[in-house]
């Protein structure tokens, strides 16, 4: 998360892979690819896309250096906001399709 030592432009700079002033969803998968070595299918960005709608903090389609801004502006706030989320762990829910549901109601399994 942002810290109070956050430089939006220098987050924006490492992001805008081709530099043409936007951080775009290529760009975004890229980075998720590269930088936090996430395994990312080529052809599939609906992450990347996501990611790039939610740094979209203007709402202008477009996600620039002052959105970093913004971003970097509000994370601080939010994050005192919701530690007392964070602190507390997330059991793990497998997901399941329609057909394991099925068979796990017709084995009487909750």
């Amino acid at each position: 998360l942002c810290s109070l030592d956050c430089d939006p432009e220098e987050r924006f700079e490492k992001l805008d892979f081709d530099h043409d002033g936007e951080v775009s969803p290529d760009d975004i998968h890229r980075a998720l690819k590269g930088v936090l070595k996430l395994s990312v299918d080529d052809q599939e960005q609906s992450l990347a896309e996501f990611i790039h709608s939610f740094a979209d903090a203007s709402g202008s389609g477009h996600v620039t250096v002052e959105d970093f801004q913004i971003f970097c502006t509000e994370m601080d706030e939010l994050y005192e906001q919701d530690k007392w989320r964070l602190s507390w762990p997330r059991a793990f829910t497998p997901m399941i399709d329609a057909d394991q549901e099925e068979q796990r109601a017709d084995d009487g399994i909750k």
